[in-house]
């Protein structure tokens, strides 16, 4: 293994499956440390010729803080990252090695270096696997809570993506910005209406996020929550006045949409809470048009016991009206 690691080739002697065992790499150090200083030197600063994997990289993966200290001790650069930028912190990070990192912070590692792959910092990828610890680490060494990656995800919408709700408060109470979006402006509190995680949803909510706050395509966290069926999502939102009118770019309403996907129990919980019935989009279609069309027989008739109009007419004339008498003629 000493051979093969004077080569350049480090990534086949710490892939070896015997490094896997802590009692192997410790006995291997053992042996490292009664070879001459200059040879130590030489390896300790070795890194992979193909892939430029250093050692403390390698280290990183297996939370081996006495191998990484004896880098450090023989002047590695704790921030030399390989082929793709990523950094022994970030690998660090990743698998939750809590000694290493506080190791490797002390030694004066970039605490923001992103991987070249998406750009994520070592505080999204804490966030990403739920190391908490890691994550008031970095939050306590100054990490940039705020950064965000390739796609515009920021720490707090990676945390609220997965439901890391530990995560999500400690990124909170350290003024995280609520309403940091990605690049196509998806806020915190839209992707947590859209995957129904509640708690998340309340959290965000309590701390003032932007209820309203829509996509570049004009869909706000409550249409969203209509479409995906949410119930109590769309309750809670309703709750802390979310614009129940509000419409899309191409005028979908929440109502619209919920009457299009045949959701009925939100279309009763948009009633209860005065949605506008007759609230049409871009082509002229009402939401009970639209009930009529798809043949969504026990939404029609709870937009009639609400009183939807209908004899209001789409831009090409037709009305729910004459929608019905079509299906019905078509039945017989």
């Amino acid at each position: 293994m000493i051979e093969d690691w004077s080569k350049g080739r480090v990534q086949c002697v710490f892939r070896n499956i015997n490094m896997k065992v802590p009692q192997f790499r410790k006995r291997f150090l053992c042996h490292i440390k009664t070879l001459e200083i200059a040879i130590q030197r030489q390896l300790a600063l070795n890194c992979d010729d193909d892939h430029k994997y250093t050692v403390p990289f390698h280290c990183c993966a297996y939370d081996t803080v006495s191998f990484i200290q004896w880098c450090i001790d023989y002047g590695v650069d704790v921030n030399q990252c390989n082929c793709k930028n990523g950094s022994p912190l970030f690998v660090s990070a990743r698998e939750g090695h809590i000694e290493v990192v506080m190791l490797l912070l002390q030694n004066k590692a970039d605490i923001n270096r992103c991987s070249d792959e998406g750009g994520v910092s070592p505080l999204m990828v804490a966030c990403f696997h739920n190391n908490i610890e890691i994550v008031k680490i970095l939050l306590e060494n100054n990490a940039d809570i705020n950064m965000r990656d390739d796609n515009g995800l920021s720490p707090l919408f990676i945390a609220c993506q997965y439901n890391h709700i530990e995560v999500v408060k400690t990124l909170l109470n350290n003024k995280a910005d609520i309403d940091n979006c990605s690049l196509n402006g998806m806020s915190p509190l839209f992707v947590a209406c859209q995957l129904s995680h509640i708690e998340i949803v309340n959290l965000l909510l309590q701390n003032r996020a932007d209820i309203n706050k829509f996509l570049d395509k004009g869909a706000s966290p409550l249409m969203v929550a209509c479409l995906n069926n949410h119930i109590e999502i769309v309750k809670i939102l309703l709750k802390n006045n979310a614009d129940i009118n509000m419409r899309e770019g191409n005028g979908l309403s929440p109502l619209f949409i919920a009457c299009q996907n045949n959701h009925i129990e939100v279309v009763k919980t948009l009633l209860e809470n005065k949605a506008d019935i007759d609230n049409c989009v871009s082509n002229g279609m009402s939401p009970l048009c639209v009930a009529s069309q798809l043949n969504h027989a026990a939404i029609v008739k709870l937009l009639l016991d609400y009183k939807a109009d209908i004899n209001k007419c789409q831009n090409d004339g037709a009305s729910p009206l004459l929608l019905l008498v079509t299906i019905i003629m078509l039945r017989l």
